[in-house]
């Protein structure tokens, strides 16, 4: 059991449970009693598994836990203190927690009050919360569109609680179906987001439910995921964001105004997102990380510079390593793969954009600077080790590039100018390097 170091029997043979919650109260249980009717002799209550409330009434001691909505349902009596329940619905659905009394509402989302109307809070361990001790649930199979439990108010909940606290939330393997997005304006408040890995070869399957997969389920093209703004960060790392069907130019998360500080994005799978992360017109970040991205079905990673003064920038530094599409691009509007417009300095290592276009007339990558021509004496993008190549309808342009200075090491275009296709574009100002260049499957250069 979470929440003590030592546990030993008294004189009379009755477990003793110490240190709990970090105090020296000693809280005692006596087997094949009944907890919620009953006192210990020292004046503390415990709830403690594995006695349910039916056996241990008979007084038997059974292989049953106590869940939250089975607490909740019944009178705690004064002595009771302190709830360790086995889950949020039914045993071992992974909702299990620790909370304590706290009387009255606290007044945030991780709290609930018994039949009485009194309060108990959760007690989070180790800087983390798990999705599930709000009530959120895991679907065993792959998301069908308009159907499985909404997990919605249950993660929101979640997160409204983890950021207020700097916690991480957690996300169990299998997928988590929501259908509106989460929004994030509080100064101070990071979202911070874990899953317990991801797997690539899974993702690549398509065996979403058995990595830690959130779900977006919403037709609406202005739907989201997250949207983030304020002066906060995002961190997230270990699952995969999703959605169930393709709605043409949706942006799964939306960094916008002043979501200045810092974002890392690790260890994670976009599919089926039109546009997995976009950085909005004022998002103005300082220093972005983005290191083993899978993006499968999907669009990659947008910017939307304003048209005039500082709204042409949008952030200081990005790092990209190790980042790759395959499968279909969705489509778009502005028939881009990557669009990294208005941030001043990316350094990249291993970039790989290959799949099938859905259409004509499509850019692969796109970088423009038109902040300040002060830039150009600087690279604002070296990338070292890049492989484009599509399959199918070639890209009309290959790389774009506007006002500033690129640099491109041991790079390979495949289909490089073939048939007029796949051009490389250098705008104003702009100098482009490219050292041990690669072209493949041209007869044009």
């Amino acid at each position: 059991m979470p929440g003590y170091t030592e546990e030993l029997t008294n004189e009379d043979d009755v477990p003793v449970v110490t240190d709990l919650l970090g105090t020296d109260d000693l809280l005692v249980m006596r087997p094949g009693v009944d907890p919620v009717s009953s006192r210990n002799p020292d004046g503390y209550g415990l709830i403690r598994a594995p006695y349910s409330i039916v056996q241990a009434t008979a007084g038997v001691a059974g292989a049953s836990w106590y869940t939250l909505t089975q607490l909740l349902e019944s009178v705690i009596p004064p002595a009771v203190d302190v709830l360790v329940t086995s889950g949020f619905y039914e045993p071992g659905d992974g909702g299990d927690a620790l909370l304590r009394r706290v009387g009255a509402d606290p007044g945030h989302t991780g709290a609930w009050a018994d039949a009485s109307g009194q309060y108990f809070e959760l007690v989070p361990w180790s800087g983390r919360v798990n999705v599930l001790q709000f009530g959120a649930k895991v679907l065993t199979a792959t998301v069908t569109a308009g159907s499985g439990f909404d997990s919605t108010a249950f993660v929101h909940a979640a997160w409204d609680y983890a950021k207020a606290r700097d916690l991480v939330t957690l996300f169990p393997p299998g997928a988590i179906r929501v259908t509106s997005g989460y929004s994030n304006s509080t100064a101070y408040h990071d979202i911070k987001i874990d899953g317990v890995g991801f797997s690539s070869r899974r993702f690549s399957a398509g065996q979403l439910w058995k990595t830690s997969t959130i779900v977006l389920d919403n037709t609406d093209p202005a739907s989201f995921i997250l949207y983030l703004s304020g002066n906060n960060e995002f961190h997230t790392r270990g699952l995969v964001y999703s959605a169930a069907q393709i709605v043409k130019d949706r942006k799964l998360i939306r960094l916008a105004q002043n979501n200045g500080r810092r974002q890392t994005i690790r260890d994670v799978g976009f599919k089926g997102a039109n546009k997995s992360i976009v950085f909005e017109e004022g998002s103005y970040f300082q220093f972005s990380v983005m290191e083993n991205i899978h993006f499968i079905d999907s669009g990659t990673i947008y910017t939307e510079p304003g048209a005039t003064g500082d709204s042409r920038l949008l952030g200081t530094g990005l790092t990209l390593n190790n980042i790759s599409h395959d499968g279909t691009v969705p489509d778009a509007t502005d028939k881009v793969v990557m669009d990294l417009s208005g941030i001043r300095n990316v350094q990249g290592e291993h970039l790989l954009l290959e799949g099938l276009l859905p259409g004509t007339g499509w850019t692969v990558y796109r970088h423009a600077s038109p902040y300040d021509d002060f830039w150009i004496r600087s690279p604002i993008a070296s990338y070292s080790g890049v492989w484009f190549e599509f399959s199918g309808t070639q890209p009309a342009v290959m790389l774009d590039l506007d006002s500033g200075r690129y640099d491109f090491r041991a790079p390979v275009f495949v289909g490089l100018g073939a048939g007029g296709n796949g051009k490389v574009k250098l705008g104003t100002n702009t100098i482009a390097h490219f050292f041990q260049l690669a072209i493949a499957d041209t007869t044009d250069t």
